[in-house]
This record gives structure tokens, sequence and C-alpha cells, in this order.
């Protein structure tokens, strides 16, 4: 689908096993939400901030293929807005939603994941939102970069999933020119 770039094998073994690491001892919260408005606005989820900091740390930015795939989209480390360590469970539910003015890069970091355990997300048309024009299974080290105007939902990991928690790091830079300089 256009505006949307899937990245497989991102990370090498020893940088996905850091970037885990980091996921696991993270301060985690309950607070963020999908919509802040309507059905949906009142569900809230585990999370963490990230600054650019830690996402410097995580190296999830030195791969020269994330590197290339934002410079094509006239970004860089400066249109850093922020991160968030998404921590999923069986009872969440999510809802559609977008991130305008925004592109994403969403990253799959758990090392094990197996037909029906779920966790898909699904990226939907632009002029008919109620059809899935996109679905990326939960692929260990796989990352996806993408338009935040394109709407899109996460799926809950199935109750077959053995596991307590369903990880991604979504990293997430303004398209604007803007080029921010706090937290580097």
């Amino acid at each position: 689908m256009e505006d949307i770039k899937v990245l497989d094998h991102l990370l090498d073994a020893n940088e996905q096993y850091n970037l885990s690491i980091m996921a696991h001892n993270s301060s985690l919260t309950l607070g963020w939400e999908d919509k802040d408005w309507g059905e949906g606005a009142k569900d809230k989820f585990i999370h963490s901030q990230w600054d650019l900091r830690d996402i410097k740390r995580s190296g999830i930015l030195d791969s020269s293929t994330v590197q290339e795939e934002l410079k094509e989209r006239g970004l860089s480390i400066h249109n850093f807005d922020k991160a968030i360590l998404n921590v999923d469970t069986i009872a969440d539910s999510h809802w559609t939603h977008v991130h305008p003015g925004k592109t994403v890069l969403l990253y799959y970091l758990l090392e094990d994941w197996q037909d029906g355990w779920a966790g898909e997300t699904l990226f939907f048309d632009r002029s008919n939102p109620i059809e899935v024009a996109y679905c990326s299974r939960y692929v260990p080290n796989r990352g996806i970069i993408f338009d935040g105007e394109i709407p899109h939902s996460v799926r809950a990991p199935s109750r077959s999933y053995p596991h307590k928690y369903r990880y991604t790091l979504a990293t997430i830079f303004s398209n604007s020119n803007k080029q921010r300089t706090n937290n580097e």
C-alpha cells in the first residue's frame, strides 16, 4: 500500500536483544488512549513514554534502512516528536485512529510470535475507512514506516497467546519542517 513501507529483519540479534531488555525494564504507566474523543476515549492502555535519549539508546534509528526511508520522506532525527512503548494484553480493545501531520515507525520487538496469537496491525482505506487496505501480521523484528494519517488499529493478542504482554514501539516524527532540539 502506498505510504506504508515494511522493513523486515530491521535489527541484528544483539540490537534486538538490547531493545527487548530496554522494553522489559521500562517503567509502565496506565493512561494512554487511542482516541481522545467519543467511544473509545475511556479505554486506557499500558505504555511507557520514551524520549529522544531513549530512542537513541535503543539503536532503532541507527538502521541505515530506517535512515534512508526517513530521508526519502524528508525527515530525520530532528523531526522526532515522541515514542511510545505500547504494551497490550488479551483484554485490550483498540480503536481506529490517526496521527495527523505525523510519520510513524512501528516496531514489533518480541522475538517469538506464532500463528493464532493475533496482534495484527490493520491499515484502513482512507476513502472508505471500513475497508482494510493492508494488514501486517505481528512479525518479530519487523518495522513499518507509514503516514500517520492512514487510519489504523491494533488487534490485541488472542487468548491462545501464552505470555502476558505484546510489545510494540511507536516512534513518531513530525512532518513539519520545524526541527526539534530538546532532549538531544
